[in-house]
């Protein structure tokens, strides 16, 4: 299961111009300072040797998770060019919509994502649609196509391992009823 942090976080900034590091300041409501990545890997060829800055246009919410002030690991998919559909009604007024067979008033947003695998909090996912974003350039270096396949390979694989690494966890330490702990259900 990813932390999905995209309610909590105000602004950061990622670096992404040392090929195979991402590093990066991310501030969040309600903590008192920023939480730095220093992650192994490489971005999507949109932000290869470029520094971002982004702020989160939407209202933030006070970070309730136990988040490590400095997440290192492996990144997954970091990008700010994906696109998605985003409705512009509440849920409820889409579906109601949907059900009598009118049209749903949505727009396509560019998205800024960030995943990473940190060995402090898992597997993270940041997904901010409509983020203010700010690149410095030019790129301090450019992927080439056998890397564009290699980056694909390793947040492919990254992902996996993550979830073997969940899978092993839970086959070591079952949750078993029938022990004499103390279980909250």
């Amino acid at each position: 299961m990813a932390q999905r942090l995209h309610h909590n976080i105000i602004s950061g900034s990622i670096d992404c111009q040392t090929k195979g590091r991402i590093t990066g300041e991310l501030i969040f409501e309600g903590l008192d300072a920023p939480v730095k990545l220093e992650l192994e890997g490489l971005p999507q060829p949109d932000l290869a040797g470029l520094r971002l800055h982004f702020r989160n246009p939407a209202p933030t919410t006070p970070l309730s998770l136990d988040l490590s002030l400095l997440q290192q690991g492996r990144s997954g998919d970091i990008t700010a060019s994906r696109k998605h559909h985003i409705l512009d009604v509440p849920i409820e007024d889409a579906w109601d919509l949907g059900i009598h067979g009118l049209p749903v008033p949505r727009h396509i947003a560019n998205i800024l994502y960030l995943e990473w695998f940190s060995e402090q909090n898992g597997r993270v996912v940041i997904e901010i649609a409509d983020a203010e974003l700010e690149i410095e350039g030019p790129a301090a270096w450019t992927m080439t196509p056998d890397e564009i396949l290699g980056q694909q390979h390793d947040t492919h694989h990254s992902l996996e391992d993550f979830t073997d690494l969940l899978s092993d966890s839970l086959e070591e330490d079952p949750l078993d009823p029938n022990e004499d702990d103390d279980y909250p259900f």
